[in-house]
């Protein structure tokens, strides 16, 4: 089985005034293709920073990145844009969706930055949402606006969906829907790589890895 993510040696160190902090030390970590893996961690354990890694949102201070075989820590920041429009779908838990866009448009976005031509009408379709799609983010449950930022991951039709913390704001009967759905995309054939404080949840994972301090357990 090829690898969708690898990491060799990451280290990422952050200037917190004057002292140098480490929230990745010599992490490695491979994530094969089609794997469902969730990186359970507390607040500060390195988990988030992990995932903007390995999603090439940011850069490692050292060691290696490869994302769909490619060598993200080598490339130019068009080079990891395109990287991230074409390969990589974020979910976050704020749902960062814009406001005064519908459901529809929301999804769309994308697509758009992309000059892709993926079906965002389908998608709301395929989550159960279509009949929410010219509604605002403001007209929506906190189940419903992450059930369409899960679309807006899926319009370019990404091979790895990075979700970090998609359950922390919603109740655990939302949250279970929503993991559902993540169940049913990584059924498809895509990498889910799922951050998470809560075991109950990783537990929706084929894979659990344990991050503290900045390193695996």
């Amino acid at each position: 089985m090829a690898n969708a993510i690898e990491l060799k040696h990451v280290t990422k160190e952050y200037d917190v005034g004057e002292e140098r902090v480490k929230a990745l030390n010599d992490v490695s970590l491979k994530i094969g293709e089609g794997e469902f893996v969730a990186v359970v961690g507390a607040s500060g354990s390195g988990k988030s920073t992990l995932l903007h890694i390995m999603g090439a949102l940011d850069k490692p201070t050292r060691g290696s990145v490869k994302i769909n075989g490619k060598s993200a820590d080598l490339m130019s920041s068009d080079e990891l844009a395109e990287l991230r429009a074409g390969t990589v779908g974020f979910v976050f838990q704020f749902f960062n969706l814009i406001p005064r866009l519908t459901a529809l448009e929301n999804v769309s976005v994308p697509a758009i930055f992309s000059r892709k031509s993926g079906d965002a009408r389908k998608l709301l379709e395929d989550i159960g949402l279509v009949h929410r799609a010219w509604h605002m983010p403001s007209q929506l449950s906190g189940g419903e606006r992450q059930r369409v930022a899960i679309a807006r991951a899926m319009i370019n039709d990404p091979k790895i969906i990075l979700a970090d913390e998609p359950t922390g704001n919603l109740d655990s009967v939302t949250g279970k829907n929503v993991m559902d759905i993540f169940k049913s995309l990584n059924e498809k054939g895509k990498t889910i790589v799922l951050i998470t404080h809560d075991r109950a949840v990783a537990k929706a994972a084929r894979r659990i890895v344990t991050i503290k301090d900045g390193m695996l357990k």
